[in-house]
């Protein structure tokens, strides 16, 4: 283990590091208290354009449940075009604590070759500490990953109640040419409401049982198979199975995902419904066949985060039954100091056709305890973020902390 250790010398209270490095870190789910108390040999700026290292962090989802962290050190000024990337991987059992620590250690190493261009340098000390000889170890599990979980939760006032319990298992192998993912849920709520003396008594319930097997063609294709089971009262499916393959491009090297994506996918498949009530179209069951296409595009740099996605499907029997997805999101820099960022989907919807035959009572409606028919549904968020004054961010207060 490499840990680097600076002198303070009458620098702990100090708001600025004369000489120190200026690093900008962009990262969504760091500590950063921890790693301005950890990291004292640098200056941490406010501004992206004031830094001479631009750290990017990013992150995916291991087949084990954890996470691997790809930091991506980006010279600029001086050190214009001397960049690196590191990464590192935590497991589903390390605490908070240690994944901090763990992320703080690695940034260390990596800023050790900026450093090394300071006056700093100077004060910096290395540490190696020898590892214990690790034993080859055998994986009984075969890649193998099981997940159980089961939470309840509960609201209980004089004129209302409410209880729901939430239960979900799943099972994941994941290598670098081949995954399956198997999920298993089950959903129950209720809900009393004491009205005018009167109780009004809702619930609702719902399982889900589906599977995702995925193969590597090579850097850019992968092939998948779907299936599924499902009954949901609150879209008046009793019962539904479908089953279908899919193919997918991604442009760019699927080794590139942390960094930007631009992927298409294709699918096709036949399923069943068995509705709790005759729908709109005077069915109690029916086979189907539906196919989707879809594209998504996500990049990561400098300068901010967008995602894209736009899906769309239709029933195979009757194209006029489709459905349109569209989602992005996106957080960048305008000018220093003013960022903007913003979220929203928007669906029009024409496949709608589990929907009862007999119009929803005002309860029903009020308490959204069923599918509503509508032709679109929207939501958006967008919101503008200015800030001024000292680009130096090094102080760590906590008192009187949230």
């Amino acid at each position: 283990m490499v840990n680097p250790a600076y002198s303070q010398q009458n620098t702990e209270n100090d708001t600025t590091r004369k000489d120190a490095l200026k690093l900008y870190i962009s990262c969504s789910s760091c500590d950063f208290d921890f790693l301005r108390r950890e990291i004292t040999f640098v200056n941490f700026v406010r501004e992206p354009a004031e830094a001479q290292v631009y750290l990017l962090i990013t992150s995916q989802n291991t087949g084990s449940g954890g996470l691997q962290y790809n930091l991506f050190f980006i010279g600029q000024n001086e050190f214009k075009s001397l960049n690196d990337t590191l990464n590192f991987t935590v497991s589903p059992d390390n605490t908070s604590d240690e994944e901090r620590t763990l992320m703080s250690r690695v940034i260390k190493i990596g800023l050790m070759r900026y450093i090394t261009r300071t006056p700093v340098f100077k004060n910096i000390e290395i540490n190696f500490t020898t590892e214990k000889k690790q034993e080859e170890v055998s994986d009984k599990w075969n890649n193998w990953v099981f997940r159980v979980s089961s939470t309840v939760n509960g609201s209980f006032e004089k004129s209302y109640q409410s209880f729901s319990l939430n239960s979900s298992f799943s099972a994941e192998k994941v290598t670098e040419s081949f995954k399956t993912e198997f999920y298993l849920s089950h959903y129950y709520s209720e809900s009393h409401y004491l009205i005018e003396n009167d109780i009004y008594k809702t619930f609702s319930r719902s399982f889900t049982f589906s599977n995702l097997s995925v193969v590597s063609l090579g850097e850019h294709w992968s092939g998948g198979l779907s299936s599924a089971i499902s009954s949901s009262l609150y879209r008046n499916i009793q019962y539904n199975h479908a089953i279908g393959p899919a193919i997918e491009y991604n442009l760019f090297p699927y080794a590139e995902a942390s960094r930007r994506q631009l992927r298409i996918k294709y699918t096709v498949g036949h399923k069943f419904n068995r509705y709790f009530d005759t729908t709109l179209y005077g069915k109690i069951s029916e086979p189907l066949f539906e196919q989707a296409i879809g594209i998504a595009y996500e990049i990561v740099q400098k300068w901010g985060s967008i995602n894209l996605a736009l899906q769309g499907s239709n029933y195979l029997h009757d194209f006029s039954k489709n459905n349109l997805y569209i989602y992005a999101s996106a957080r960048f820099r305008i000018v220093k100091g003013l960022s903007f960022s913003n979220f929203g989907w928007f669906t029009l919807s024409h496949d709608q056709i589990e929907l009862p035959k007999y119009d929803a009572t005002p309860e029903e409606v009020l308490l959204r305890i069923r599918e509503l028919e509508s032709q679109f549904n929207f939501y958006i968020y967008a919101g503008f973020t200015y800030t001024f004054g000292s680009i130096y961010n090094n102080v760590v207060n906590p008192r009187f902390g949230d």
